[in-house]
């Protein structure tokens, strides 16, 4: 595992940007990336790089999780990856792999017939979560699947949540990359921002490994690089 820490959101943002940038730049760069909050320097730096640039017409994008919403054409993975960066970086609809509902069985052998995602660029979760993988609904055998969103109280209520507490709008169940399909991706960096995650960055990444964590299978990738600011990095004595 390799470590670098930064003084704030932005300089992880940076560097997060500079590892992407490097991927893309690559032969073959079939790349999985994230949406939500912690993300978002990232792409502030990557857009004005990206856009209209013929050098990363040939990039294959990914979206590693889903959570369909009842009424919506696309989920709000989808919709917060067009928000943040496709649309204002102007991706060809031809470099965008959708995962969905109604494809998550057909992942595996999509991934399998490129030789599997080249790089994937992630968060982390105050319960140690990566992707859709939370503690309780996953084992690291998992490849692409569904979890129902009734699994356990506080896995529907976190849906209820991101579905903007609208019951209506929940689906009956959201699809991810397990643990699996994200182990054989050839490069993962994970980015980590904020004095609330210090304690997870510890437990996840230096303590025992096990699927009550999920991130801490990371632990075990030959190619895993953490990229965290200050106040995530404040538990840490390396």
């Amino acid at each position: 595992m390799k470590v670098i820490r930064c003084r704030d959101k932005a300089e992880v943002g940076k560097a997060a940007c500079a590892y992407t940038i490097q991927a893309m730049m690559q032969p073959n760069a079939h790349i999985a990336i994230t949406g939500g909050s912690t993300p978002k320097e990232m792409y502030e730096y990557l857009v004005p790089l990206v856009c209209d640039n013929p050098a990363f017409s040939h990039v294959q994008y990914y979206n590693f999780d889903e959570i369909p919403q009842v009424g919506e054409h696309e989920g709000l993975t989808m919709q917060a990856l067009r928000s943040l960066f496709f649309t204002p970086a102007n991706i060809d609809e031809k470099q965008i792999h959708i995962l969905n509902e109604k494809n998550y069985m057909e992942c595996e052998a999509a991934l399998a017939a490129v030789g599997y995602l080249d790089y994937v660029v992630l968060g982390l979760g105050k319960d140690g979560h990566f992707c859709g993988n939370l503690p309780h609904t996953c084992t690291f055998d998992d490849d692409t699947h569904a979890v129902a969103c009734d699994l356990n109280p506080t896995l529907y209520n976190r849906i209820k949540f991101l579905s903007g507490d609208n019951e209506n709008k929940m689906p009956d169940a959201y699809v991810t990359m397990g643990p699996r399909t994200i182990m054989r991706s050839k490069q993962i960096v994970m980015i980590v921002n904020g004095k609330a995650k210090a304690e997870i960055v510890k437990r996840a990444l230096w303590g025992e490994i096990t699927a009550e964590c999920p991130s801490s299978i990371f632990q075990l990738h030959p190619n895993f690089i953490l990229i965290l600011d200050a106040e995530a990095a404040s538990e840490l004595t390396l």
